[in-house]
């Protein structure tokens, strides 16, 4: 079992029933895992629109919780083999993920969130609908579940996990154990949140966590959504902690599906002051 950074929040809850009412409660709870997912995906944009993409342009901006100015950065991500680059104005510099290999120039936070670690989390972010639906995908309902503001609103929550098999599994996720608690909206089958589990070790190494934790734990929750070219995609949102404490407030915008992707940009302008990502993914937990 993945034990993570945070006392994980008891989220996963559907109320035993007795009375008819609470029948339809626990019936909208175990919903079938991949009948929510496809109509997730519909919701956002139907899964034909995904695949029919070839590149992704997209502005950032992360607010962590307690400071006063952003992180600001463009990720210009490649379908379906999604390498990405990504250019940093604050702090200045450039990353890259070649699909086998990553690499940064300038970039002063190489060494706490290395570049292989983070190439991919805004992109995976803003293409989950897409990504809950991939072919390694392995889909749970694991009942109801609240979200930070919602009141007693309760969503339907599927956990996502991926097939541990190198060839199918997804090139992105360089964590062994990546997973994630999707929360779907059980009227409009919006996706309103997504718990996250990062399981990169070079990453866990780095914030310094004693060697028993294998996972960071983190809730990404869109507060407002943008349409672009028939897709439903998050524009501003909240992070939080497993407990729903805040840890950043951000948003993405200027998409832009049409800006052709350029492949040259992966190959480093600047070799000798490139700093190649040597991190490791997998770090052997103490039980």
């Amino acid at each position: 079992m993945i034990k993570t950074a945070y006392a994980v929040t008891a989220a996963f809850l559907c109320v035993a029933c007795t009375g008819a009412d609470d029948a339809v409660v626990e019936s909208v709870c175990d919903r079938d895992a991949e009948t929510v997912v496809a109509a997730m995906v519909e919701a956002h944009g139907g899964m034909s629109a995904w695949q029919s993409l070839e590149s992704l342009y997209v502005e950032r901006e992360h607010l962590f919780a307690g400071r006063d100015q952003p992180i600001r950065f463009n990720i210009h991500g490649e379908y379906p083999s999604h390498r990405i680059f990504q250019t940093w104005q604050a702090p200045a510099g450039t990353l890259a993920w070649d699909g086998e290999r990553a690499w940064s120039s300038g970039w002063p936070l190489a060494a706490q969130l290395m570049p292989r670690y983070v190439a991919g989390i805004g992109f995976y972010l803003v293409n989950m609908p897409w990504l809950a639906h991939a072919e390694a995908s392995m889909l749970e309902s694991v009942g109801c579940g609240s979200l930070p503001g919602d009141g007693d609103r309760e969503y339907l929550v599927i956990h996502a996990d991926y097939e541990p098999d190198p060839v199918r599994k997804p090139a992105w996720f360089d964590g062994p154990r990546d997973s994630y608690e999707l929360y779907i909206d059980p009227d409009t089958y919006r996706l309103s949140g997504v718990m996250q589990h990062w399981t990169y070790a070079g990453r866990l190494d780095s914030a310094k966590l004693p060697a028993s934790v294998t996972a960071i734990s983190q809730l990404f929750v869109p507060d407002t959504y943008v349409e672009v070219d028939g897709l439903l995609l998050p524009h501003s949102y909240t992070a939080y902690t497993p407990e729903f404490d805040v840890a950043a407030t951000g948003r993405f915008f200027d998409y832009d599906f049409s800006r052709p992707f350029d492949a040259d940009l992966l190959i480093p302008a600047e070799p000798d002051t490139t700093d190649w990502d040597t991190s490791s993914s997998y770090r052997r937990a103490i039980e």
